[in-house]
């Protein structure tokens, strides 16, 4: 296609079982990123998190830390495109800013 980015690579396997849903917009990324963006808006991006599972907890010093975290894993993982993910991101921020705004 072009794109130097999207080079084949012999023997490349996703990391995780590729679900049957489609790849754009990321339903993960449409829920994380306008979580983060409210909380971002409303304590600031210095806010520290926490997030606990039964498998462990991990600890993010500010808001974009965790967005990174999740919006990569999607792609490593194999189960999104870049694209996706970033137009994702870029619609779930201006979707937090629109709460914000209406709540404030």
């Amino acid at each position: 296609d072009g794109n130097a980015a999207a080079a084949p690579q012999p023997g490349w396997a996703p990391l995780v079982p590729n679900p049957n849903y489609s790849d754009y917009l990321s339903g993960h990324g449409a829920g994380t990123s306008p979580q983060a963006e409210v909380v971002r808006r409303v304590l600031g991006e210095a806010t520290p998190l926490e997030m606990r599972s039964t498998l462990g907890s991990r600890t993010y010093a500010r808001i974009s830390d965790i967005e990174f975290e999740t919006l990569h894993a999607r792609i490593w993982g194999g189960l999104h495109y870049r694209k996706a993910m970033n137009d994702t991101y870029d619609l779930g921020h201006r979707n937090g800013a629109l709460v914000v705004a209406a709540l404030g």
